[in-house]
């Protein structure tokens, strides 16, 4: 105004202009506001079970992982974990350089970083990727953080039994807050919504009733070996039910048991696998779930009933090396 400039920035991106003095007759021009086309980076954390350094048909997902991301230029930073399928996602972002930082979860070991489609410097020692500079309207992909998984170590919840048990039936009943909890059967809902999409809403207490059910009901042996697995999964990752599982004897880590890798053997064909594949616990559950309908594991054709004969015959033939392979290599 008047040739001089009048109006201050916030310290952060308000989308305003403060303190604007303005004296009679006074007309203020240019105080404008430019839009730019949104940007994002994103990636996934993976389990590398071959070692090759890119995630693949074999890997499996870590998810819960804390990602954070930095605008060098500013110092503003978001924090952010990946999903059930190990994504995570950084959107509406502003061009600018910035730096991807995982946090290393225990559990697991620190593997490969991959700077993605728009570059930048990996420091695979480290866990984070730097210099990575995003122009208006670009979508950076392929920033990675690979992890070395391990063996399945002993949990002591693993054995078929030990859920239906008092002390099984206690710790459910005790996660994310007591029995009237329903944390637990939301996760499970979503995670797997083919096999356990009933549990959505259900309360701790019934999570536990509801296994000793299908528990005594031969035509679900392979579900209930499934929510084994799956309760397994739960109660060994620190974000999901906490230390609970603790003064049970469970082994807890942020990576729980569900990047702990496992070789399919004859099991293979029914998780789209070859041979001899080795792949991850949480991985084998999540390519079951797609396979199944309704709550029933290998209902392919969604009919309601296990086929042994006709184009979809090989369903009881699945269930049954399936079950062999939770019950001898996962829930021992």
């Amino acid at each position: 105004m008047n040739g001089k400039k009048r109006g201050q920035l916030p310290p952060t991106d308000q989308d305003k202009i403060i303190k604007i003095t303005l004296a009679s007759g006074e007309n203020g021009i240019n105080y404008n506001f430019a839009e730019v086309a949104p940007s994002s980076l994103c990636g996934v954390v993976y389990a590398d079970v071959n070692c090759n350094g890119k995630p693949d048909g074999y890997d499996g997902a870590i998810p819960y992982v804390c990602i954070t991301l930095k605008n060098n230029n500013t110092g503003q930073t978001w924090n952010t974990v990946s999903g059930i399928d190990g994504t995570y996602h950084f959107d509406n972002l502003r061009p600018g350089a910035y730096t991807i930082t995982e946090k290393q979860p225990d559990g697991v070991k620190s593997g490969d970083v991959d700077a993605g489609s728009l570059g930048g410097c990996d420091n695979d020692s480290c866990n984070y990727i730097s210099r990575i500079y995003v122009c208006c309207g670009q979508k950076g992909t392929g920033y990675n953080f690979g992890e070395v998984p391990c063996v399945i170590p002993s949990y002591t919840t693993t054995t078929a039994d030990w859920w239906k048990g008092s002390k099984g039936q206690s710790l459910i009943k005790s996660l994310n807050g007591g029995p009237t909890a329903t944390a637990l059967g939301n996760w499970i809902a979503a995670s797997f919504p083919n096999l356990f999409g009933n549990l959505a809403g259900k309360t701790n207490a019934d999570i536990a009733a509801y296994y000793v059910s299908i528990s005594a009901a031969p035509a679900f042996a392979l579900e209930y070996q499934f929510l084994d697995t799956v309760l397994s999964i739960y109660v060994t990752t620190r974000s999901l039910a906490g230390n609970a599982g603790a003064s049970y004897g469970v082994r807890i880590t942020d990576a729980g048991l569900g990047p702990c890798k496992v070789t399919v053997h004859n099991s293979a064909p029914a998780f789209g696998l070859p041979s001899g594949a080795t792949t991850t616990v949480l991985e084998l559950i999540r390519r079951a779930d797609a396979a199944s309908y309704n709550g029933v594991a290998y209902d392919t054709n969604h009919n309601g009933v296990i086929d042994t004969s006709g184009p979809s015959g090989f369903e009881k033939s699945y269930r049954d090396l399936v079950y062999i392979l939770l019950n001898t290599v996962i829930n021992l």
